[in-house]
C-alpha cells in the first residue's frame, strides 16, 4: 500500500516542468499581434473617365504599420506618382482626377500588404477596370409592322461594358414602358410583347 505514492512523485515533477514557462517571447511595447486588414476596396472596381480613384486599405488600430502596394505583381510606389495622395498610418491611395486624368493608366490588378514585426496581412486582389464613357452604336430608326394581337420583339444592343447595363425602355413621349404580364424584358435587354395592342 505504501509503494503507490512513490511512483506518482516523478510524474508530478515532470508535469510541473512541462507547465513552467520557458523564456517569454519579447514583443515590442504596444504591439500585440500581426496586422489585420479591416477595410479594402471591392475585388472588382470600375472607374469612369471623370471619377476619382480610391484604393482603400485600412488595418487594425496599431502603430508602426508599414503599407505597400503591388500593381500587376510589381511594386507600386505611390511616392513616385505626384497624382497619388496617401495619409499617415493608412494604406489608402487617393488619386484625384484633375485635368482629364487618364484613368486607363491606373487600370490593373492591385494588392495591399500591411506589415509589422509580427507578420504581414495581404488584401484580396483588387481588379481596377477603367471604363470609357458608354457610346451607343449609330442605329437607324427601325419600323416594325405587327398585326394587333400577335407577339413582337424589339431588339436592344447595349454597348459592351465591364458592369451589367441598366436598361430602360421608353416610348416616343419618353415615358417608361411598364412591364406586366403582356410586356416583358429579356436578360439581353430585348423587349417582348405577348400580344400587341394599338
Amino acid at each position: 500500500g505504501m509503494g503507490a505514492p512513490r511512483c506518482l512523485l516523478p510524474l508530478v515533477t515532470l508535469v510541473l516542468q512541462l507547465c513552467s514557462p520557458a523564456r517569454p517571447i519579447e514583443i515590442p511595447r504596444g504591439l500585440t499581434m500581426p496586422p489585420i486588414i479591416t477595410e479594402q476596396t471591392p475585388e472588382k472596381y470600375v472607374v469612369y473617365p471623370n471619377d476619382d480613384i480610391k484604393l482603400t486599405c485600412e488595418a487594425n488600430d496599431q502603430k508602426n504599420l508599414m503599407f505597400r502596394w503591388t500593381k500587376d505583381g510589381t511594386l507600386f510606389n505611390p511616392q513616385e506618382d505626384p497624382k497619388v495622395a496617401t495619409v499617415e498610418n493608412s494604406g489608402t491611395l487617393n488619386i484625384m482626377n484633375t485635368n482629364g486624368l487618364a484613368v486607363k493608366n491606373y487600370q490593373g490588378k492591385y494588392r495591399c500588404y500591411v506589415s509589422n514585426e509580427l507578420g504581414t496581412a495581404i488584401s484580396s486582389e483588387i481588379h481596377l477596370i477603367a471604363e470609357s464613357t458608354p457610346k451607343w452604336q449609330k442605329e437607324d430608326n427601325l419600323h416594325f409592322k405587327v398585326e394587333e394581337g400577335k407577339s413582337a420583339m424589339l431588339p436592344c444592343n447595349p454597348p459592351v461594358s465591364a458592369i451589367p447595363p441598366r436598361i430602360i425602355w421608353m416610348n416616343n413621349g419618353l415615358l417608361h414602358i411598364l412591364q406586366d404580364n403582356r410586356v416583358s424584358m429579356g436578360l439581353n435587354g430585348n423587349l417582348y410583347f405577348a400580344n400587341v395592342m394599338t
